[in-house]
């Protein structure tokens, strides 16, 4: 190697020469912080990618930013890497892009965005990896950023936002090595940033538009209260400093109103928005200069505000409700930032003063009393002040007066008066206001010509105004004029009534009655002449001198000839003769009408307009007469009938619950009633039909409930009132001699609310109704006698069959003290089969219906005497039965189900004495004959079989035979020919299961078909005679069981037998 040559030994080491001498450059390699670092062959050391994990990152020394303005900002960027984070070296690595933004996290429109803000040598700016495990971090200081904040408000960039990422086209020294930028999960808060990391921080400040200051006033020439006045405003608007520059359109608005308070706030009163004309609000702000606004115009009733709630005139300076440009307003004040408000205290300025009214009657007058008094009154009035005008301005109130300048008390004060157009006169200061005629009624309730001797008028403000104003009157009772009420009327000094003819009947809504009446009038009396002038009231009251309450008042009972009697002089006796009426007594009795009272009154419907008074008071026009002897009565009784029903069974000694119905009828022109505890009714047993004498059974005084003690009665009409219930024992009456009737006493109540006169046509308080009753004491029966009609009659019991005639006489027992029953549905009797006498165990085809005739069901007993039933004539079903089962008929006698009455039925001593047995005849399957018939009596050599068939003829008076099993028929071999004596069986059974079950009717015959009997030659002795025999039984599991038996009691009648012959062998 020459001097100045190099030689390359490895990737680390490279040696050259110097002046004859070896100098070698050995690299040495630092630390990875990778978890796979990557081995390129033309290197020396390991190498990790490119890896830029950023955690954090923040944009540092952000400036105060201005709304419509190029906005230049140079800004540090921090970002913070975690441990994962490498070294970064090369040009054009990394791409930063700046915006403003509404939102901390940099979404939604970016303001002023720039996509690379980075020179080229802040674009290449290396990132070194510390020699040592952790994060570190990184740092582009000297951003120059240019934000273009036209059209934006500070709310649309409150922040500003950085995006950092990789660049477009990086050249890192290694471009073999993956390069890769990331946001990761923060170091602090978790939250994992984006993929191009963006981080964002608030603007310490961004100025638009702030209010400092606002001077305003205004002026008017002519006011009107009630009325919306042109204003004129001037006004100043003040800024501060740092306001930006602003032009363009709706910038501004200029709101002006009465308020209740100096701050402007709570209820406002005629509120103008905006009082500026569409150039001053647009005028420019230039250099925070202040902006002047000369003879604004606003509509407002301004007269009003201080004359009401409203004392504070105030004006708001605001931003423009749609400006063009968008920017953002700002007002010192920070009750609201969003206007600048000044308020001014004012004075009322809308103040009138009445000082004359005026008025002169048209028409018109009163009467004592009376509740409408029409007039019509000219008015006008004069006074000086603020114009007025609107809607509802006046009230003027008409009242009456002792007094000709109304002084005083107001009585019956009236605001009726005005209509809409009188009361929305227009005030004009110094001019008469002339309302025209003013009509309206005046009450004179509880009021005399006397206490109204003028009627006056009286001035003032409308409650519901639609104007503000203050209004005063100079002298005090301007307000007040007056005119005479123009009084009249008749007066009586005296009032007598007399009766001519009456019946009165307590609780009657309709009383004939007739009277004659009359009144002494004055001197003072005007005339009266005209249709229904007078009124007549007519009631009852228990004082003659009609005080206190007054009972079944009407308020009209003269005809309309009597409602017209004419008064034609002062002084005149007014007579009504003969006076007809119908008295309403509902509800009233004779004790509150013992006297009957007139009062005479001005009838409302007259034709006449005048006033009645008494003289020297009212109470001379009420007359009173009494009711004449016999002339009230109350109510009066005709008749009274009733019905009962037992509830459930009537047993002695024992009180049944009755249902007792009741109807009472009444003279038709007597007295009703309605109230409460009106009617008592007593209920017992009497000896005789009218229920009288001392003698009384369980008397009950009272059995009614409070409810049906109360029921009301009208007259002519009948009072029912059903289910009065109440209990006695029925078992007393009607079965002894003494006792047979049972009473019901109908009278009074003796607490009747309201109390009443009570009588009874046939005389008496009380009425009292009987009815004759039938024993209900228990019968009681010691036992039965049965009569078995069929026995001997060659009547019997059919096994299985459905109809079987069973015929006897029946008789009940009666023991000591049985009572009588007579009614329907009194008796029931049971009949079953039974295999023992007492009838005890199993009741085999019990029956209940169809046993007794009707007849015999509604059987009626008397006290004391057997009840003879007569013959029972029934069928019984025998179907499932066998005669054995049946060797008793078993029966039961019973009360019926329904008995109409209910009644007792007692068994004695005990309910077996009401059961009985008879033996009937029974008959099952009779044998008649058993026939056999033989093809060939000859024993065979060869054992062959003998055929041969059997006929089984039946009795017709036996019963039906059907079933399985029936028939057993057995084979054998005797040496008598009736197979009596010794028998060699052959078969106990030749018959198939079904010649077994072969159906047989009464009457008729059987024939067993083809049998066999096995018979062999070593079986006989032909030498001797031998018989081969049947025998018929019944199958030992037959289904059902029966009876069979011989006709006659013949056992012959089962077997049958045919003489056999030997074969003798052949030769």
């Amino acid at each position: 190697m020459l001097h100045g040559g190099s030689l390359v030994i490895d990737e680390c080491t490279t040696c050259f020469c110097d002046n004859s001498t070896v100098k070698c450059d050995i690299k040495s390699c630092q630390p990875t912080f990778c978890e796979t670092p990557l081995v390129d062959p033309a290197e020396c050391c390991d190498l990790c990618p490119y890896y830029v994990p950023v955690w954090e990152m923040n944009p540092l020394n952000i400036d105060v930013i201005r709304e419509g303005v190029v906005n230049d900002l140079t800004i540090d960027l921090n970002l913070k890497i975690n441990d994962q984070g490498q070294g970064v070296e090369g040009e054009g690595l990394w791409k930063v892009g700046m915006w403003g933004s509404a939102n901390m996290d940099g979404s939604g429109d970016r303001i002023g965005y720039v996509e690379q803000v980075l020179t080229e040598s802040q674009s290449a700016q290396k990132v070194t990896r510390p020699p040592f495990f952790g994060g570190f971090e990184f740092t582009i200081p000297g951003i120059d950023y240019s934000m273009d904040s036209q059209g934006a408000t500070c709310p649309e960039m409150e922040y500003l936002c950085v995006e950092f990422g990789k660049g477009d086209e990086p050249a890192p020294v290694y471009p073999q090595l993956p390069f890769d930028v990331e946001g990761v999960e923060s170091e602090t808060d978790g939250t994992v940033n984006p993929q191009h990391v963006i981080g964002c921080d608030r603007f310490p400040k961004c100025e638009g538009v702030t209010v400092s200051g606002l001077q305003a006033g205004y002026s008017a020439s002519k006011l009107t209260a009630g009325r919306k006045d042109d204003v004129r405003i001037d006004a100043t608007a003040s800024f501060t400093d740092g306001s930006i520059d602003l032009s363009g359109s709706g910038l501004w608005r200029l709101a002006m109103y009465g308020s209740t308070n100096a701050e402007g706030t709570g209820e406002q009163f005629q509120r103008v928005e905006n009082a500026l004309s569409s150039s001053q609000q647009g005028l420019s702000l230039t250099g925070a200069q202040d902006i002047t606004y000369s003879n604004s115009k606003a509509e407002i009733d301004v007269v009003a505000i201080g004359c009401n709630e409203y004392k504070f005139i105030c004006f708001d300076f605001m931003k423009g409700e749609s400006p063009r440009p968008e920017y953002t307003f700002r007002s010192l004040q920070e009750a609201d930032p969003t206007k600048y408000t000044v308020c001014n205290s004012k004075e009322c300025e809308a103040g009138i003063t009445i000082e004359r009214t005026d008025a002169n009657l048209i028409s018109g007058s009163v009467v004592d009393g009376r509740a409408s008094n029409e007039y019509s009154i000219g008015y006008s009035a004069f006074g000086n002040g603020v114009n007025v005008e609107g809607t509802g301005l006046w009230q003027l109130t008409a009242y009456g007066s002792a007094n000709a300048d109304g002084s005083g008390e107001q009585l019956n004060p009236t605001t009726k008066t005005f209509d809409a157009r009188q009361a929305s006169t227009t005030f004009n200061g110094g001019q008469t206001m002339n309302y025209g005629t003013v009509g309206f009624d005046y009450s004179m309730e509880g009021q005399t010509c006397e206490t109204v001797q003028f009627i006056c008028l009286e001035l003032g403000k409308g409650p519901e105004s639609s104007a503000v104003f203050e209004m005063s009157a100079d002298p005090e009772d301007a307000v007040k004029s007056c005119v005479p009420a123009e009084c009249e009327g008749v007066f009586v000094t005296s009032t007598a009534s007399s009766p001519e003819n009456m019946m009165l009947y307590e609780g009657n809504p309709s009383n004939y009655m007739t009277f004659d009446s009359n009144a002494q009038t004055t001197e003072a009396s005007g005339p009266v002449v005209g249709l229904n002038s007078w009124s007549m009231a007519l009631y009852g009251s228990e004082r003659p001198n009609g005080e206190g309450e007054q009972y079944g008042r009407q308020e009209q009972v003269l005809s309309p000839y009597h409602a017209s009697v004419p008064l034609r002089e002062p002084g005149q006796l007014l007579n009504y003769d003969d006076v007809a009426t119908n008295f309403d007594m509902t509800g009233l009795t004779c004790a509150q009408v013992k006297h009957m009272c007139t009062e005479l009154r001005r009838n409302p419907q007259s034709s006449v307009d005048f006033e009645l008074t008494g003289v020297p008071d009212e109470t001379v026009l009420k007359a009173c007469f009494e009711v004449p002897d016999g002339s009230c009565k109350g109510v009066v009784i005709t008749d009274m009938s009733w019905d009962m029903e037992i509830q459930g069974d009537v047993k002695s000694g024992q009180a049944e619950t009755l249902a007792i119905n009741m109807d009472v009828d009444s003279l038709v022109n007597s007295g009703s009633v309605e109230g409460e505890t009106l009617w008592r009714v007593g209920l017992y047993g009497s000896n005789n039909p009218k229920g009288s004498g001392a003698k009384k059974l369980d008397y009950q005084r009272q059995i009614l409930s409070q409810d049906q003690s109360g029921r009301s009665l009208r007259a002519g009409e009948t009072m029912q009132i059903p289910f009065i219930e109440t209990k006695f024992d029925m078992t007393k009456v009607g079965c002894e001699e003494e006792y047979q009737y049972l009473c019901l006493e109908y009278t009074k109540g003796q607490r009747a609310t309201p109390d009443f006169m009570f009588e009874v046509q046939e005389g008496g308080d009380q009425i009292v109704r009987c009815k004759a009753q039938d024993c209900r004491k228990g019968v009681k029966l010691r036992g039965l006698a049965i009569d078995n009609m069929a026995s001997g009659a060659g009547q019997q019991l059919l096994e299985g069959s459905r109809n079987n005639r069973l015929l006897f006489d029946l008789q009940g027992l009666a023991a000591a003290g049985s009572g009588g029953a007579s009614g329907d549905g009194l008796w029931g009797m049971k009949v079953w089969a039974s295999t023992r006498e007492d009838c005890e165990g199993p009741r085999m085809n019990e029956q209940q219906r169809d046993t007794l005739s009707r007849y015999q069901i509604n059987k009626d007993v008397r006290p004391g005497e057997d009840v003879n039933f007569g013959a029972v004539d029934m069928n019984f079903d025998m179907t499932g039965l066998t005669c054995d089962e049946a060797r008793y008929m078993c029966v039961e006698l019973e009360k019926g189900p329904r008995p109409r009455p209910n009644f007792e039925l007692e068994a004695v001593p005990s309910n077996d004495v009401l059961k009985k047995s008879f033996r009937h005849d029974c008959s099952g399957v009779e044998i008649a004959r058993t026939g056999m018939d033989v093809d060939d009596n000859t024993v065979p050599l060869d054992g062959r079989p003998i055929r041969f068939d059997t006929t089984v003829a039946t009795s017709s008076t036996g019963a039906d035979a059907r079933g399985s099993n029936m028939w057993n028929l057995e084979t054998f071999l005797s040496s008598n020919p009736d197979g009596q004596g010794s028998r060699n069986l052959l078969d106990r059974q030749v018959l198939t299961q079904t010649d077994a079950s072969r159906d047989l009717t009464a009457g008729s015959q059987i024939r067993f078909a083809n049998l066999e009997a096995q018979v062999s030659q070593d079986d006989i002795n032909c030498e001797e005679i031998t018989y081969l025999c049947v025998e018929l039984s019944q199958g030992a599991a037959a289904s059902p069981q029966f009876t069979m038996s011989a006709q006659g009691d013949s056992q012959s009648n089962y077997v049958d037998c045919k003489k056999l012959k030997c074969q003798k062998p052949r030769k």
